[in-house]
């Protein structure tokens, strides 16, 4: 790799493990060795240190698995998974050649992060497959992959996923086994190391995709250079995190941020907290934060859908305020739900990237601690290495490019910069009016509604906001190119009826005037939205939902563009 790969560490592996902990090294982070040679360099060097804990059986004490134990985990389930594809391990000397295997993981994170780690030693492009996508974004990424392998869990969900993405569209080559579980990786065996092998350093070493939350889900590769772009980032952030814990238990391999925690482990010394290995089903969003609680973790990480779960209870908010930290990743807080966090004392921090660049928001920065910062909770700066640029896209926003550099390697590039290649995020941002350089995002450059007469509209906080009524479980405004704005929304299950119940649809129109003459309060006057403007959707076309919760809301306008249509030419004639 190019000396200049990795911007200066801003500070040496000597004052870095002399600040944390004797029991664990910095390793060498000058790009002379990749994330699968950094875990073997720990098996040598930090083999007692811890990597992952959970809760023992009984829920008595915890259970530590350190370096010595995960890395011989990896490397059996490297072998593992050769054996079920037949591939001769003996004979791999590169990792040119081989194709991409597919997998879609299961709860076990333990299972899953050490399976990924072990394909990426023996040069296995493994393509993760989020669960939460629909059957039809399965087979079709399947095909536009190239995989020739499918690994699943035997959960019996994911087996069921799979048997309906089985349609025409499914690629008939496509071999189907089960991936290695806990036991059959954590086992007694001697550990016998996998050999060395060659990288291509500008390969696919992990596949992932897009959450489709916009669009239909598209293929992203990683490389070598890109992971440990993406696993130096806490380090220039403000804090060591060297053997301080963060609770992992909402968050899964699946997502993105489960790529990312395989680079930031071995080059910050954190001990992550999971879920127990083989348990039969996720806990309730209550339970997980009571596991929270009994660990007395330093930070929590996690997904907004479960803060706004947690924000009912006044008990849940105390739980929250003895973290550090409560880092959220995926998406958008509701803002009142935030608001009401900070100002309780919860130390919110959003945690932004994406699939294609990376961790762009600054790693806990120093505002974040140890003071709360309040109702700016939503506001970060960029980080160092981000290769991030604004640029003016109008009625004071700015849209979010990922320049490409030598210390920046980017997944994808739609774009220019000047005279180097970017990535266009379609991300708006707004700054902070008092503190430069602070950003909050908004939403998407699709989120913004131009009415017929020009004017434009985010419609994020509208949607928000709705959402958060207690009968509402998603909300999309719609209107581009339209006179007036309206609003469908997908209700709870305890308060659904059938859109075609008149009776019933007009006592929801009353239920739901005051929210909405609560939030149009917020909204300028050619956007207002009234109850004559608001669908209701049917169970026999519910939402569909990414895994962090977010709606996938032009699924959502594609299924309803007859009924939408409908009322607008209802209105109109009217």
């Amino acid at each position: 790799m190019p000396e200049e790969f990795l911007l200066p560490i801003p500070v040496s592996g000597k004052a870095y493990s002399a600040a944390s902990s004797r029991s664990f090294k910095l390793p060498p982070l000058d790009g002379s060795l990749t994330l699968p040679e950094i875990y073997d360099w720990h098996f040598e060097n930090n083999s007692r240190h811890t990597v992952f804990m959970y809760e023992s059986v009984g829920g008595v004490g915890y259970t530590h698995l350190s370096y010595a134990e995960i890395v011989p985990a990896a490397h059996k389930a490297a072998k593992h998974v050769a054996a079920n594809i037949g591939l001769d391990l003996d004979l791999l000397q590169q990792d040119t050649g081989v194709s991409p295997v597919a997998a879609i993981f299961g709860p076990d994170t333990i299972a899953g992060f050490c399976t990924i780690l072990g394909m990426i030693r023996v040069g296995i492009p493994i393509f993760n497959i989020s669960p939460h996508i629909s059957p039809a974004s399965v087979a079709r990424l399947l095909q536009r992959s190239g995989a020739e392998h499918l690994l699943i869990s035997s959960d019996a969900s994911l087996q069921e996923l799979v048997r309906r993405s089985q349609t025409e569209d499914f690629p008939s080559n496509i071999k189907i086994s089960v991936l290695p579980t806990f036991g059959e990786i954590f086992s007694d065996d001697p550990h016998v190391p996998l050999k060395p092998i060659v990288y291509d350093l500008e390969g696919p070493v992990v596949l992932t995709h897009s959450s489709g939350s916009t669009s239909l889900p598209k293929t992203i590769p990683c490389t070598h250079p890109f992971l440990l772009q993406c696993g130096v980032a806490p380090l220039y952030g403000s804090h060591n995190y060297c053997n301080e814990i963060f609770a992992w238990h909402t968050v899964s391999m699946n997502h993105g941020t489960g790529i990312h925690l395989l680079a930031w482990l071995p080059l910050t010394g954190m001990i992550v907290a999971v879920l127990p290995p083989c348990l039969p089903s996720l806990p309730t969003s209550a339970a997980l934060l009571k596991s929270f609680a009994r660990l007395k973790a330093d930070y929590l990480v996690t997904f907004p859908k479960y803060l706004e779960d947690w924000s009912c209870s006044g008990d849940n908010i105390e739980l929250l305020k003895l973290a550090k930290a409560v880092i959220f990743v995926g998406g958008f807080l509701n803002l009142t739900i935030g608001d009401l966090l900070a100002t309780k004392g919860v130390r919110l921090h959003p945690l932004f990237g994406m699939a294609e660049a990376g961790v762009i928001g600054s790693f806990l920065p120093s505002h974040a601690l140890p003071v709360n910062q309040g109702l700016d909770w939503e506001y970060f700066p960029l980080t160092p290495h981000s290769g991030g640029q604004f640029i003016d896209a109008g009625d004071n926003f700015y849209e979010l490019v990922i320049v490409k550099s030598a210390t920046k390697h980017l997944q994808v590039i739609n774009t220019t910069f000047g005279s180097n290649e970017a990535y266009r995020s379609y991300d708006l941002f707004l700054e902070h009016p008092e503190k430069p350089g602070f950003w909050k995002v908004v939403g998407r450059m699709s989120d913004r509604i131009t009415h017929a007469n020009g004017k434009k509209i985010d419609t994020v906080p509208f949607e928000h906001a709705m959402s958060s009524d207690p009968q509402i479980r998603g909300a999309v405004v719609f209107g581009d190119q339209k006179d007036r704005c309206g609003l469908l929304v997908e209700l709870r299950d305890d308060f659904y009826f059938d859109p075609e119940n008149k009776d019933m649809f007009c006592k929801f129109q009353e239920y739901i005037r005051l929210k909405l003459e609560e939030v149009n309060c917020q909204m300028p006057n050619y956007s207002q939205i009234y109850p004559d403007m608001v669908l209701t959707a049917s169970k026999s076309k519910p939402f569909q939902y990414t895994e962090k919760g977010s709606l996938r809301k032009s699924e959502a306008l594609r299924m309803y563009q007859a009924e939408i249509e409908s009322m607008y030419s209802r209105i109109e004639g009217a």
